[in-house]
């Protein structure tokens, strides 16, 4: 009798333990449940059988986390961070470029410039007028800077938010494998804290594949190694710190490889193999999105120079310039290779011709011997600057040099005498970044060439050569903003054979289309990844609802262990006071 007393006390008693077990762990997920990375625990009893029958001895605690699941969160979220990183990129730029109707957009300055030059055409003598078209170039030009500015201080936020990118992915992995170790030396002695640990880690994990594309799996000590996609190991036993030098300023001269530091994973340059995560969205934009629109940019100023100091340097100002300088670069030894004629003539203020020379261009071999011509002609002094300008002189400052162009054919652009050395431009510089309205009409509006030099050969010393009220070169202008040019491929566009007008509305529209393209791929990204998280914590996570149905089901559970435990004593002391 008392031994079957004995078996039942410790029956109820072990019954009592593993309850209170179970409800410590459940009454922990309760209290956890809004946690971040917290995951539902169980526990799991052992069971012995002996001579009182199968009891449970003790357990262990195990967690939820599915590791499954948690690799699919860990893709996801890796896309968000891409994704992320870009269409915040793309929003900034977008805001900064404008749009087709916006008040200062490039669109919007063409359409200022060929409106002003409309009613230039109809009023060409008018100095104000004159005035505004330099001052629309003006903001043209500042535009094309300003835009190209933005982008090369875009590419610089980049590189510098790779390196700090870099040190938080470094500062991750260091996170990870002080988990590592502690969950090493906390296996077999303390199960609840280990599973701790795991969650942890699994949160970090998680953190860590937001900045870059990653693989991982657990060895047979349960230790996470980590691996880049590209076969480099970024976490054995200890981690591997990824290596790297940020650039503090970039221009469009500055670019990867040429002079652009490599990211180093485990020693070998892996910047190419680097495209998931913010590090390869910032990547991304630095050498590919941001340079595409550089080059766009730069397509569109290059063609806009070419194009309207082509037309402007087939007119003559009234009244005429007294010295020309025209573009840096000559040399007297450099080939010439021209055709045909220019009409160089001397005028004055209302443009009666004083002298006028038509000068066959086939004749000269060289630039010098061009120089050299022009420096024999009546009145004017001709040379080549310290930065191999040439610079054309009127002897008498009360007169100026004008010049029409006629059949000249120069240099492989087979562009015309004047345009060929730059004299008589609009626009300098070599691209969107240096784009510049040239100084003379920055100094002096009146200096727009509106006209032409008269070429027809009946032309006489006193005739009027550049007549009043002439717009030819005015109309010229306007036509060329919708007159299609070729476009080589620049960007993300391919060679075209389009207006300046419809290339800017091109760069435009397609900034526009990569914003919204981002922001929707943003978006589904989001909730691809909120949908598995989702999942995972449907599985993983803990349901408030059902632990507290449990926790109430054990402590009934607990309370008839505890009635039994008073039963069976109350039937032993009864036992005791009998046989005493």
């Amino acid at each position: 009798m008392t031994v079957s007393l004995l078996g039942g006390l410790h029956l109820a008693f072990r019954g009592l333990q593993n309850t209170e077990q179970h409800i410590k762990i459940a009454a922990q997920n309760i209290t956890n449940a809004d946690r971040e990375g917290y995951t539902r625990k169980t526990f799991r009893a052992d069971y012995v059988t002996g001579n009182f029958g199968t009891v449970p001895i003790g357990g262990t605690v195990y967690s939820a986390l599915n590791a499954s699941l948690l690799e699919g969160v860990v893709d996801d979220t890796t896309s968000v961070g891409k994704k992320n990183v870009i269409a915040e990129f793309l929003d900034v730029y977008v805001r900064r470029a404008g749009n087709v109707v916006s008040d200062f957009s490039l669109t919007s300055t063409l359409n200022d410039l060929f409106s002003h030059l409309d009613l230039l055409a109809v009023a060409p003598e008018n100095r104000a007028q004159k005035g505004q078209i330099v001052s629309d170039a003006e903001v043209i030009a500042l535009y094309l800077r300003d835009m190209s500015d933005a982008i090369q201080n875009q590419r610089t936020d980049a590189e510098l938010e790779i390196g700090k990118t870099i040190d938080r992915i470094n500062q991750s992995l260091e996170v990870i494998a002080d988990i590592n170790d502690k969950i090493i030396r906390t296996s077999g002695k303390n199960a609840v804290t280990l599973t701790e640990y795991e969650d942890q880690r699994a949160l970090e994990i998680q953190k860590l594949s937001e900045e870059i594309e990653i693989t991982f799996y657990l060895d047979d000590r349960n230790r996470m190694q980590i691996y880049h996609p590209g076969g480099q190991p970024m976490l054995l036993s200890r981690a591997i710190p990824l290596q790297f030098n940020p650039a503090a300023t970039l221009t469009s001269a500055i670019s990867f490889p040429a002079n652009l530091d490599d990211i180093q994973i485990n020693g070998v340059n892996s910047t190419a193999q680097i495209t998931g995560g913010k590090l390869g969205g910032l990547l991304e934009l630095r050498d590919g999105t941001l340079v595409e629109e550089q080059e766009k940019f730069d397509a569109f100023a290059t063609e806009l120079m070419d194009t309207l100091n082509a037309v402007l340097n087939t007119g003559a100002s009234r009244p005429p310039r007294n010295q020309l300088i025209g573009e840096a670069g000559f040399g007297a030894a450099d080939p010439f290779g021209a055709t045909g004629i220019v009409r160089i003539g001397i005028t004055d203020d209302s443009g009666v011709v004083q002298s006028f020379t038509d000068v066959d261009l086939t004749v000269f071999a060289t630039v010098g011997d061009a120089v050299t011509a022009l420096n024999a002609l009546p009145g004017i002094t001709a040379s080549l600057d310290p930065d191999g300008r040439l610079v054309v002189d009127s002897i008498d400052p009360t007169l100026g040099i004008s010049i029409n162009e006629m059949t000249s054919d120069v240099g492989a652009d087979n562009r015309g005498f004047s345009h060929f050395f730059g004299l008589n431009n609009m626009f300098t510089g070599l691209g969107a970044e240096d784009i510049q309205v040239a100084e003379y009409l920055r100094d002096d509006s009146d200096h727009l060439a509106i006209g032409q030099l008269s070429g027809s050969a009946g032309l006489g010393i006193g005739d009027i050569g550049i007549t009043v009220g002439d717009s030819t070169v005015v109309q010229a202008l306007s036509t060329s903003l919708d007159t299609a040019v070729s476009f080589n491929a620049a960007g993300d566009f391919s060679a075209q054979n389009v207006s300046l007008r419809v290339y800017a509305e091109s760069i435009m529209s397609r900034a526009a289309l990569k914003g919204s393209i981002a922001a929707n791929e943003l978006s589904a990204a989001e909730s691809i990844r909120q949908q598995g998280a989702d999942f995972m914590n449907n599985v993983s996570g803990v349901n408030i609802d059902e632990e507290t149905a449990i926790l109430l089901e054990l402590e009934s559970h607990y309370q008839a262990s505890a009635h039994v435990i008073s039963v069976i004593r109350g039937l032993l002391e009864e036992l005791m006071n009998a046989v005493r």
